[in-house]
This record gives structure tokens, sequence and C-alpha cells, in this order.
């Protein structure tokens, strides 16, 4: 046999490798190309039927616990004192739920639309001995994507209410949640929009804070009304706090920042525009040194130490507030131990159940 012949018969098997190597990769090409295909289908039938796109929103944007689901504990220990000059003695109390109420606001403000909220009513609300008690109010700020029960789903606020008043650690307290983005692929940052197309912060204070007081019996005053918010709801709580100093006593921010910046806004909504002076007087860090009544409020600064660009926001806040010599309170924590974690609802919902007696202390001051 000629050489030739030789060398072309060991070239052979080498081509068909390459040939087969060649193929393998076209063929995980095609079918990944394919499982791309199946994936985008899927999501424009979510998107295209509603059912299935509510079930997708809820599970994966608002759900808190999709994947570390939480219950609520029936019995809590609290420490009561049998006499009153006795030392404190431990005992196991049941939990007593309180009540969720659905409401809808037809607004004005915002040309006719029909707002809904979710409102956390203590144990008790409505016993007859109760029957003319007043609460203090705590209104809650979801974050975006994010609705009126995001802090319900996520949080589990109604669990950490319940168990704190049966622990004691707090005092019994109304929540209002409202919605103040509309639709879940909305941003509005709780600001009366740039153009006057959306006026959220008129809304949230001329129409929702005066129908709660309204509706419920509520201690409607500064003294007894506090407001709080996590990520890009802990932005609009400080922002609607200082441009309504006279509203309330505390103001709470879990994973927030503290500049109105249109990075921060989800999907392709634009709240601020390009307007300059618009987005100086909507950022608390510029603002909150022009507001004297600010030293008369209760400020509280939450975050973990390792929540991505969060952390920074709120260190640079604190030392903003430090500088102009303002009381308030920085809350950091340790990372959860996944980085992830530090900017979601496993993380939200510890701290505010650490927060929680804080504020409720705050009531009345």
């Amino acid at each position: 046999m000629s050489a030739l012949a030789i060398e072309q018969m060991e070239m052979k098997p080498q081509r068909r490798a390459g040939y087969r190597s060649r193929s393998f990769l076209r063929r995980w090409a095609v079918r990944l190309g394919k499982g791309v295909v199946v994936l985008l289908a899927l999501i424009g039938v979510s998107a295209a039927i509603p059912p299935i796109r509510n079930f997708v929103i809820d599970q994966i944007i608002y759900q808190g616990d999709f994947f570390f689901p939480v219950h609520q504990r029936s019995t809590v220990v609290r420490l009561v004192r049998l006499q009153p000059w006795a030392t404190p003695v431990a005992e196991i109390v049941p939990v007593r739920n309180g009540l969720l109420q659905r409401g809808v606001i037809n607004s004005r403000i915002l040309h006719g639309e029909h707002r809904g909220y979710l409102i956390y009513l203590p144990p008790g609300y409505y016993d007859e001995a109760n029957r003319t008690r007043r609460y203090p109010v705590l209104y809650l700020i979801h974050g975006s994507p994010g609705n009126a029960g995001s802090w319900v789903r996520g949080a589990h606020a109604d669990f950490a209410v319940n168990e704190a008043i049966a622990a004691g650690t707090i005092a019994p307290l109304i929540m209002v949640m409202p919605d103040l983005n509309g639709g879940a692929w909305r941003d509005t940052e709780c600001v009366n929009k740039w153009n006057g197309t959306d006026n959220e912060m008129s809304y949230f204070i001329q129409e929702v804070v005066p129908a709660i007081d309204h509706q419920y019996r509520t201690l409607a005053d500064r003294a007894h009304r506090a407001i709080g918010g996590l990520s890009s709801g802990g932005y609009c709580a400080f922002n609607l706090a200082l441009h309504n100093p006279g509203l309330f006593t505390t103001v709470f921010s879990i994973s927030g920042y503290f500049h109105a910046l249109r990075s921060e806004v989800f999907g392709l909504n634009d709240p601020f525009g390009h307007a300059k002076r618009f987005i100086l007087a909507n950022s608390p860090d510029l603002t909150v040194g022009h507001t004297p009544a600010v030293r008369r409020m209760h400020l509280i600064i939450a975050d973990s130490t390792a929540d991505w660009g969060y952390t920074g926001y709120a260190e640079q806040f604190d030392r903003i507030l430090t500088r102009l010599h303002i009381p308030h309170l920085l809350v950091m924590r340790h990372p959860t131990g996944f980085h992830l974690w530090d900017h979601s609802w496993v993380f939200w919902r510890s701290m505010f159940r650490q927060i929680l007696p804080t504020i409720s202390a705050s009531f009345g001051h």
C-alpha cells in the first residue's frame, strides 16, 4: 500500500471525530434554540392569558415565601407582672389573629380610578369592649414591582404584628397598605409625576389618609401616625414624610434609597422626567436639611451590610443626618449568608420584626 493511501486512512478517523464534534454542538445549539423559543412562547402565553399572568406575577414577583414558607406561631412567650412590684414572669400565651380587609378608594385625583388598599385591624377591634377604642396607624409602602398585598404576602406583616401584640412587645395598632403603583409593571415612586399626569403623592396625602381616618377608629394625629417602606417604598416613605412633616411621627426605610434616582425606577416608567429642579425637590438627602419639623420625627434607617448599593445609600444618608445633627436610628445587620437574600423578603420580613417594637414605642411622642 502506498504511503499516500496509508496517510488517507490515518486521517479519515480524525475527520470523522471532528465531524461528530461539530454535529454534537450543532444538535445542542438547535435544542437550545428550541428551548428559548418555548420559553418565549410560555412568557407570551402567560402575558396574554390573565389567570396565568396573575399567577406568575403573584408567585414569582410578589410572593415572598415561594421558596421560604412562613407560618404564624400559635403561641408566644409573654412577660407578665403578677403584681406591680413583682419581677415579670414568662407565660405562654395564644396568638390571636387580627383582621385583614380590602378596601377601594374612588379617586378624584387619579381621574376616577378605583384604587385598592389592604388594612389590618388588631385583634378585638370589633369586640364590644373596644367599640370606642382608637388605635395608632402604621402605613406600609410596597416596593416596585409591588402592590397593596406585598407586605402581607412577602413580609407576612400581619403574622409579625399578631405575634408581637400577643407577646406584649407592641401595643395594638392599625396597618394600612395602599397601592401606590396601580399596576404590576408600573413604578410611580410615589411622586406627583413630572408632567402632572399621575399625582400619586397627592392621592396618598389627600385621599388615602383622610379616608382611613374617616372609616376606621384611628388616632388621627401626627403623634400616632407612622410610615415606612422597603426598597423603593423606603424612598417613598421618606419623601412623602418630608413633604408632609405634619402628618407622621415616625418614618422608616428598609433597604431604601434617599435620592430621586432614575436608575432605580422599575421598567420603562419615568416619573421624574428630565426636570432637574423636580428631581432635587424629591430627594430626601437634599430636602431633609430644609425641613425643621424633621427634628421632631423618629427616623429609622435599616439595611444589611451586604445589600449591594443600598448599603451605601443607607450609610451616606446616615452621614448626612449626623452632619446636620438630626436625631435618627441606624440599624445595620450582618449578611444573611447568601448575597441575593439581603435585598429580598427573607431579609425584609426579619428586619421588620426587629424594628417593629421601636416603631410602636414612638407613638404618642
